[in-house]
């Protein structure tokens, strides 16, 4: 569990996930591991340099973006309500992104439509400390997240996404060996090492303590 002050997790070969100009493709999943809507009134759980996917105002809005531009969302964005156990899927297919929330689609905007780029290719942080376009300063996450999945330069078709959220069973994704880059289970590693079961996305917990790694049954 992230402390909101000043720890996060820095992870490497991920590819072009976060990637907010035209023609990007690719798909980032995970689980909610705690309830955090209203832990803070802002947060954001992944980005990628600039780019971010921030939820504010206790979740009443999403925005995605960079920290002067933000895509514009079809409808009224929001997450309140996301609660532990809870899914939710990013997904990018060239022309647009797409906020899932357990298997249904709430948002879309259209890739590129803000002079929002490329973000830090083969770099993902997870709760960290970024400024977005919207809602401004976002500080440290106090949350976490658990099985981030993570499809560089891959749009996963409506039929991968159900078993994404249907399971936490990574060997039994049938798309794990074609589209899937890695599949990272949170804290179960050496502190302060965050491995993927492909071996291919390798990070850290920054600035945390060994607490922070709890192994799940």
């Amino acid at each position: 569990t992230l402390d909101g002050v000043n720890d996060y997790i820095s992870l490497t070969g991920t590819g072009n996930c976060m990637d907010l100009s035209i023609g990007a493709t690719w798909t980032l999943g995970f689980t909610v591991d705690q309830n955090y809507i209203g832990n803070t009134d802002k947060f954001s759980p992944v980005q990628s340099g600039d780019n971010n996917w921030t939820l504010y105002n206790g979740g009443l809005h999403s925005t995605i973006g960079d920290a002067t531009n933000a895509l514009q969302w079809n409808t009224a964005a929001y997450a309140q309500g996301i609660a532990a156990g809870d899914k939710i899927i990013l997904r990018a297919d060239g022309t647009k992104v797409q906020f899932w929330w357990n298997n249904v689609q709430k948002h879309q905007a259209t890739l590129g439509s803000a002079n929002v780029g490329a973000g830090t290719p083969n770099t993902l942080t997870i709760g960290n400390a970024t400024t977005s376009a919207t809602a401004g300063a976002v500080p440290n996450w106090n949350a976490s997240i658990d099985n981030l999945m993570i499809c560089a330069d891959q749009a996963l078709d409506f039929n991968e996404m159900a078993e994404f959220f249907n399971s936490n069973d990574f060997d039994n994704f049938s798309f794990k060996d074609t589209k899937m880059t890695d599949f990272v289970t949170m804290g179960e590693d050496e502190y302060p090492n965050v491995t993927g079961e492909k071996g291919v996305v390798t990070g850290t917990l920054v600035n945390g303590t060994p607490d922070n790694f709890v192994e799940r049954s």
